[in-house]
């Protein structure tokens, strides 16, 4: 049996490993520029894992399907079984929010592994991420298919050019 612990260390270890890469070919392929060579081993484990994600092509938007990439890697890599949740995710952030609400999985308050989840406006849009950390009302987030730094364009933010840091 899988401790919780275990599995909000692994989620946000393996989001880590991915700071940093930068979109190569628009939502489709990714590389560290920081780094001497092409990181194909990231770059196919991203298209490898969230290819397994409903809803999620190479083209298309990522952060949820990211989110979901990670978590469904996590578990596999301690040994649970991820079909159930792979039947459950898609890549598509408010068909999300609509199954946990219906689950009773949906809560306002984030957690550390946990995945955050926005809507943007009244859209049936949103922007998704892995919470790494909770400081009183702030958060700390890692999201795939965002912007490196600040910016005052929400779409810029939402579709973004990597995996970083926020």
């Amino acid at each position: 049996m899988i401790q919780p612990q275990q599995l909000t260390d692994r989620i946000v270890a393996t989001a880590t490993d991915f700071v940093g890469l930068v979109e190569r070919a628009e939502n489709a392929h990714w590389d560290d520029p920081r780094t001497p060579f092409r990181d194909v081993d990231k770059d196919v484990w991203l298209r490898t894992w969230m290819g397994k994600i409903s809803g999620w092509e190479p083209g298309a938007p990522y952060c949820v399907a990211f989110d979901g990439a990670v978590i469904a890697a996590s578990l596999h890599q301690l040994g649970a079984p991820v079909e159930k949740f792979l039947s459950n995710w898609t890549a598509h952030v408010m068909t999300n929010v609509r199954h946990l609400r219906a689950m009773g999985l949906l809560s306002s308050s984030p957690s550390r592994g946990g995945v955050w989840l926005a809507r943007h406006g009244d859209s049936d849009s949103g922007h998704a991420g892995i919470v790494v950390d909770v400081h009183g009302s702030m958060i700390v987030t890692i999201e795939g298919n965002t912007s490196a730094g600040p910016t005052s364009d929400p779409e810029q933010q939402r579709q973004g050019e990597g995996i970083w840091m926020r």
